[in-house]
């Protein structure tokens, strides 16, 4: 088997041949290929490549197991694990054709398959199409294939041309349809859910509540209203419930032990301080986050100096039930 990899420049002397090969070596080295591997994807590259099928647009090979193990030198059962290897990998996509008196499997060369060989061509299968709808594209013209991978990864239907180029007859193209359709409506619905999402979580914004999502899993309401009552002062009234979010939830990332039910209302109130009448007042909004959220978990960090226990109290309310007032 010869197989003439091609770079994107030319060596220009025998030492840059080595140096460009040594790099192309690596580069399948670090991306999981070993000879084996490159053996069996040469074998395949190869048929397709030297009868102009890449060039023309194909993808599809049609080699047995046997065919391969003779020209690659490996026996049937490596030939078997490789091309398992290859297919979890995402280097092929491949099938069961017919199975009489011998094998006949056929085999999908994608994009990342042929560029690892140093060869343009291939089907571009990247995204989220599920085997089942790949599968029903091995045979077709790279147009073909990458047309359905990329409406099934925008969560649309294809153009009526594409139906027409389609190869493997109207039974497995009305497959190909449902799953896209299927896919196009579980994609709206998506859609329609995050938008949903998003204009509650701004109404809830407009009246200065917040979720946070704790550690273990469950989630809590900030609330500014018990903050902005008129009785309070000046500093207790601009207390920005968001802030207070977003400081929790970097504390929550990096100090998970920290945030817990029981400490949400002292951090709620400490937090609340810090940022309108504490320390971190005149600081920009990003800088006085990252700033408190480290001095926060400290072990010796306690309630700032200054601050009234009325900001526990309020932080209390500011809460769902259950959470008690913990002060030091």
């Amino acid at each position: 088997m010869t197989i003439t990899i091609h770079n994107a420049q030319t060596p220009s002397t025998e030492r840059d041949s080595f140096t460009a090969h040594l790099d192309w070596s690596i580069g399948l080295y670090k991306a999981g290929l070993r000879d084996r591997h490159i053996h069996v994807l040469g074998a395949l590259v190869e048929v397709l490549e030297v009868t102009g099928g890449l060039a023309a647009g194909e993808t599809t090979v049609q080699m047995s197991r046997w065919e391969i193990s003779k020209r690659t030198s490996l026996s049937t059962q490596q030939v078997q694990r490789v091309l398992t290897d290859l297919v979890t990998s995402g280097y092929l996509v491949r099938a069961q054709a017919a199975k009489k008196d011998g094998e006949i499997s056929r085999t999908l060369l994608t994009a990342k398959a042929v560029q690892a060989m140093g060869l343009k061509g291939g089907a571009d299968i990247s995204g989220s199409a599920p085997p089942e709808l790949a599968a029903l594209l091995i045979g077709e013209a790279k147009p073909v294939v990458e047309a359905v991978i990329h409406c099934w990864n925008e969560g649309r239907l294809t153009p009526a041309t594409t139906g027409s180029e389609f190869r493997s007859g109207a039974k497995a193209w009305a497959q190909v349809d449902f799953l896209l359709t299927s896919r196009m409506e579980a994609h709206q619905a998506a859609l329609n859910q995050a938008q949903t999402a998003v204009s509650e979580e701004q109404d809830a914004a407009k009246r200065g509540e917040y979720l946070l999502s704790l550690p273990d899993g469950s989630s809590v309401t900030l609330g500014a209203a018990p903050f902005r009552a008129t009785t309070n002062s000046s500093a207790q009234r601009s207390v920005c419930m968001k802030f207070v979010r977003d400081t929790l939830a970097l504390l929550a990332i990096h100090h998970p032990k920290l945030v817990v039910r029981e400490s949400l209302p002292r951090l709620v109130a400490e937090i609340s301080f810090s940022r309108s009448a504490g320390f971190v007042f005149r600081h920009d909004a990003a800088a006085a986050l990252r700033i408190l959220a480290s001095c926060v978990a400290r072990p010796h960090w306690s309630r700032p100096k200054g601050m009234e226990m009325s900001w526990y109290t309020l932080a209390g309310s500011a809460l769902s039930t259950g959470c008690s007032v913990l002060t030091h």
